[in-house]
């Protein structure tokens, strides 16, 4: 309860792919309610981290930090969508 909380008041958005910093946001939620530290990191080597939005940047920095996330090619990609091998890599890691 309370991993996710729609795209805007009133709307889930279920119908809708979610992107990579969207998901960020709820695998850093989770690892918090497991009582996992959440550690920042260091974002500078993405030559796109002016593209993640303000409100995903602490999360993006926890799954870096946990060695959860780790870009491509010096690239988070963050307002691509997510895809099934992404979040398999995610879970693999969080669990």
């Amino acid at each position: 309860e309370g991993l996710t909380s729609g795209v805007s008041a009133g709307v889930f958005g279920g119908e809708r792919t979610m992107t990579r910093q969207e998901l960020a946001k709820v695998f850093a939620d989770y690892a918090v309610m497991q009582g996992v530290a959440v550690p920042e990191a260091d974002l500078s080597a993405y030559t796109d981290v002016d593209q993640v939005a303000s409100w995903a940047l602490p999360y993006v920095e926890s799954l870096v930090g946990q060695g959860i996330i780790s870009g491509y090619n010096n690239l988070l990609r963050p307002n691509d969508s997510v895809t099934r091998g992404e979040v398999a890599k995610m879970l693999f890691c969080l669990l």
